[in-house]
């Protein structure tokens, strides 16, 4: 210290300094307890009971999309391809999503040739991607707790049986399940996924399956016949969360006339009853289709119908496909919106092809052996 500073100099510096400290304390500690509560840099991850599926976006286009589906609470269901675990990109939207402070769920697909979706015929495959998978989030530190099963008939069959449907050959299309058929393969295939799920369990996720909702109407009887003839193992697997696709523009392609809210409030009011609150329903398709094309929702407010149907029917978690058709229309923000519809007074209209159908497949369920 100069030999010629003064008492009163020494005292108006230590002042100083102890003021600067002070503020400086002060507004970085509001800072840090904002974005940096685990002291890492990263926002706090809040759970939401919404979400968006995002299947063919690049990951820079996502991570653009991040800051308003934080503010609408709406969780990014992200799908990856096994090829592309560990991919640069992927990690950076995995990176910057989960530090943000949104929800992330890993939406695990394989490739075109390999069935595309999880099944019975691709469950070795799945399963040891799906531990890959999960070994390199969880090696990369991120705050991402769930994988994703979307549990689908192979993409071959798939496309074939919508077509057939489309081109009005029935005897076609049931012959194509029937011949799928194969009891002791789907009873082996379950056991499998049962034991994967344990395995993720293990590894600290959650595991949640969206699957088609005709898993809903094979019930009633000792069988599995509805799932066996997809190959799609559901009931009995120990899944945190099922959620079943009701896209009112996947069933009018199918059954050849326009369904609205009636078809989500049908299915979401039997999801809530089979399985509480580990019940979901996915609404779609918005905009435009996804691995199979076909014309989408173009409408807000028909989302917004749908969201109010599946909230009177009791369900909290409802989720859209997809992300991919929101990015791309003129108006954002009233699709994030939609999501906030309040329960309507009165549920939506009854339509008779919803009973019909319904009606019919739990028939056959119950009819065949």
């Amino acid at each position: 210290m100069p030999e010629n500073w003064r008492h009163k100099d020494v005292k108006r510096l230590c002042w100083l300094t102890l003021f600067v400290s002070v503020l400086s304390l002060v507004s970085c500690g509001d800072d840090e307890e904002e974005i940096n509560p685990g002291g890492s840099g990263c926002q706090e991850v809040v759970p939401t009971p919404y979400g968006l599926w995002s299947e063919f976006l690049e990951p820079e286009e996502v991570i653009a999309q991040i800051p308003d589906l934080k503010r609408h609470s709406i969780g990014l269901y992200q799908n990856i391809r096994n090829v592309d675990i560990g991919d640069p990109g992927f990690a950076s939207l995995f990176e910057e999503a989960s530090c943000g402070g949104l929800e992330v769920r890993a939406w695990l697909t394989l490739p075109e040739e390999d069935g595309y979706w999880p099944n019975e015929k691709n469950v070795d495959l799945f399963y040891s991607e799906a531990v890959r998978l999960a070994e390199w989030i969880r090696s990369s530190g991120w705050a991402i707790d769930w994988i994703v099963v979307d549990m689908e008939p192979a993409l071959q069959m798939f496309t074939t049986l919508i077509e057939l449907f489309e081109q009005g050959d029935i005897p076609g299309a049931f012959n194509l399940l029937f011949d799928n058929r194969d009891a002791a393969a789907y009873a082996e295939a379950l056991v499998k996924y049962a034991d994967m799920v344990d395995t993720l369990h293990g590894m600290g996720f959650k595991v949640m399956v969206v699957t088609i909702p005709l898993v809903l109407d094979d019930v009633g009887d000792d069988d599995a016949l509805i799932q066996d003839v997809l190959d799609i193992p559901v009931h009995g697997v120990p899944w945190d969360q099922f959620s079943f696709m009701a896209y009112t523009t996947t069933f009018s392609r199918l059954l050849g006339t326009e369904l609205s809210a009636d078809l989500v409030h049908s299915y979401s009011a039997d999801a809530d009853k089979m399985y509480g609150d580990k019940a979901a329903i996915d609404l779609g398709v918005i905009a435009h289709g996804g691995m199979v094309e076909g014309e989408g929702i173009t409408d807000v407010d028909e989302v917004r119908s749908q969201v109010g149907a599946a909230k009177m029917a009791g369900l909290e978690d409802i989720h859209a496909y997809s992300l991919d058709g929101i990015v791309h229309s003129d108006e954002q923000d009233p699709w994030y919106e939609a999501f906030q519809t309040p329960e309507p007074t009165e549920p939506p209209e009854e339509e008779s092809m919803v009973t019909l159908f319904r009606g019919g497949l739990r028939f056959l369920d119950l009819l065949l052996p």
